[in-house]
C-alpha cells in the first residue's frame, strides 16, 4: 500500500443538521488520522458515512476529498475514496476472489499483476479459507473482510467504514493510518472504537454535537462506567465500602452498583474480595456511558453527572 502523506484529505463544511441545531457542522480529516462517528442510533452515522463517501448527496454544505478539494460526488473522487459497506457488491454466486479481481480491474491494475494483488489482499484480510465461497454463503465476518478488501484495491487516500469494525481489523486500520491515509469509521461507544482513533465526533440522531480528541474524551469520562456485581452467597455492604478509590456505591436487587475512576482496578479488587471471602461472582457487568451521556459530560462547564441508579445511597 503506497503512502499518501499529511494534509487534509477529507473536508465537510457547513453540514446542515437533519433538524434544528445551534450551528452547522464541519469536519476535516488529515492524512494519517482516524475520526470515529459515535452515536447511540446507528442510522445517523451510517447515513453521514455514505455522504462523506459520495454515495449520497449531502443534505447541505460541501464535502470534498483530496488536496485539490474534489467534491465527493464527482466521478474523479472515486479514485480517492474507498467505501466499506457490506454486503460486498456483486451477484450472490460471485466469490470474494471474483469481487477483488473485478475491483482490481476497475482500479486498472495491470493484468500481469492482478492475480498477485488479489492474492496478497486475500491473505492480508484473512480471506484464504473463504476466497472461493459464494457471497450469499459468507458469514458476517467474511462479508466484512470482502467489502473491506474491495474498498482498498484501488489504494484510496481516504477510507470510510460504514459498519462497526471487528476487533480483528484494528491492526489493519493502524497500518492504513501509518501509510498516511485518512480514515472515518462509525461506532456506538468508546469501548468499540480502535485504539488508533485520534478524534471522536459525538453525534445525536440528527446532528454532530461536537468533535473531541479521543484521549481527552477518555480522560474526561474516566470513572463514568457503571460496574454491577452480584455475589453468591451475598456479601456484606461494609466489605464493598472498603474498596479504595470508589466514588459511589448503591445497592441493587441482586447485589451492588458502583463507580470507580479505574474500572479495571475495581474489577480486580472485587475478584480478590470474592476469593478472600469464599464467594462466587455470579454476575459482573461494566456498562460504559451512552453517547448521549458523553455529549452531556463534555458540554463546556458541565459537571460529571452521577448515574441515576435509583434507591438511596
Amino acid at each position: 500500500m503506497s503512502s499518501t502523506g499529511p494534509g487534509i484529505l477529507l473536508r465537510a463544511t457547513d453540514l446542515l443538521p437533519l433538524s434544528s441545531s445551534v450551528s452547522d457542522s464541519s469536519i476535516a480529516v488529515m492524512g494519517g488520522s482516524v475520526l470515529a462517528l459515535l452515536c447511540d442510533d446507528a442510522a445517523f452515522p451510517s447515513r453521514l458515512a455514505g455522504m462523506l463517501a459520495g454515495a449520497e448527496k449531502p443534505w447541505g454544505g460541501r464535502i470534498t476529498a483530496g488536496r485539490r478539494g474534489i467534491p465527493v460526488t464527482d466521478r474523479a473522487a472515486r479514485k480517492l475514496i474507498g467505501f466499506v459497506k457490506p454486503p460486498p457488491a456483486g451477484p450472490g454466486d460471485m466469490t470474494p476472489s471474483g469481487v477483488l479481481t473485478l475491483a482490481a480491474s476497475a482500479a486498472r491494475v495491470m493484468p500481469a499483476r492482478t492475480s498477485r494483488a488479489v492474492r496478497e489482499m486475500i491473505d492480508w484480510c484473512g480471506l484464504g479459507s473463504s476466497a472461493g465461497t459464494r457471497l450469499d454463503g459468507l458469514d458476517p465476518g467474511s462479508a466484512f473482510a470482502t467489502a473491506f478488501a474491495s474498498a482498498l484495491m484501488h489504494n484510496p487516500s481516504v477510507l470510510i467504514v460504514e459498519p462497526l469494525v471487528p476487533e480483528a481489523f484494528f491492526p489493519h486500520l493502524e497500518a492504513i493510518k501509518n501509510a498516511g491515509k485518512a480514515i472515518v469509521l462509525t461506532g456506538r461507544g468508546l469501548d468499540g472504537i480502535p485504539p488508533c482513533t485520534d478524534r471522536v465526533a459525538l453525534c445525536t440522531p440528527t446532528d454532530i454535537a461536537r468533535t473531541i480528541v479521543r484521549t481527552e474524551l477518555v480522560e474526561m469520562t474516566a470513572g463514568a462506567c457503571e460496574i454491577r456485581v452480584s455475589f453468591c452467597p451475598a456479601i456484606p455492604r461494609r466489605l464493598i465500602e472498603e474498596m479504595p478509590g470508589m466514588e459511589i456505591l448503591r445497592g441493587t436487587d441482586s447485589g451492588f452498583s458502583l463507580r470507580h475512576r479505574t474500572p479495571l482496578s475495581a474489577v480486580s479488587w472485587l475478584l480478590s474480595l470474592a476469593r478472600a471471602n469464599s464467594r462466587t461472582i455470579v454476575d459482573l457487568e461494566i456498562k460504559p456511558p451512552c453517547v448521549a451521556d458523553l455529549i452531556a459530560m463534555t458540554e463546556p462547564g458541565s459537571v460529571l453527572t452521577l448515574f441515576d441508579y435509583g434507591g438511596e445511597e
